[in-house]
């Protein structure tokens, strides 16, 4: 029985598999972490309010001065942070850089390693399938006339039966063989059906 399915040798799904798009959302993580970075190095603007009260007596300029809990006091601040010692910042910038390359490298080795088994697969199932056809095609009339053939000149004595078993052995392996090639035939075809399907 021949696994129905006809694979093309059309590799650009293979970017859009789960495993290379797990890859790629890592190189796109790395690249956010980059940028992350870059960002520590500028400066911040930062701004805030207050608001408190003062219960009780306090000493304002040598005078006791009586506060209740309803009188508030408010301040603001606004300011500007500037990094002043940025190597450390350079370097944890550097390493996420180095990181987003390897995250990328591995993405395209990866991608590029599904692709060449893709191929791979691809080249064993057309020589396959041509085994196949030829056995479809030639071998198995060939394997069916040396049977009949055979079993006409056993009954007829032309051949004893030593020779009568080993044509009916060449007759069986034919065929043998034919069900082999099937075989890898179909383990090419699901194997290509499976990467089209990650």
């Amino acid at each position: 029985i021949r696994y129905n399915f006809i694979p093309v040798m059309d590799t650009n799904f293979i970017a859009q598999t789960p495993f290379v798009l797990a890859y790629r959302q890592k190189a796109d993580a790395a690249l956010a972490n980059v940028k992350l970075e870059k960002a520590k190095l500028s400066p911040d603007i930062v701004a805030g309010y207050s608001n408190m009260s003062i219960i009780g007596i306090q000493n304002i300029n040598g005078a006791d001065v009586n506060f209740k809990g309803s009188r508030r006091f408010s301040a603001v601040s606004a300011g500007v942070l500037v990094p002043l010692f940025a190597g450390a910042q350079k370097n944890r910038i550097q390493a996420a850089k180095t990181n987003r390359q390897l995250a990328q490298t591995q993405t395209a080795a990866f991608s590029g390693q599904l692709q060449a088994q893709y191929r791979n697969e691809y080249v064993q199932f057309i020589k396959n399938l041509a085994a196949v056809q030829h056995y479809e095609s030639t071998l198995l009339k060939d394997a069916g006339i040396i049977l009949s053939t055979a079993a006409k000149q056993f009954e007829a004595g032309a051949i004893n039966y030593l020779e009568w078993t080993v044509l009916l052995n060449q007759s069986i392996s034919i065929r043998s063989d034919y069900l082999d090639a099937v075989h890898q035939l179909n383990q090419n075809l699901f194997q290509l059906e499976l990467f089209s399907k990650q």
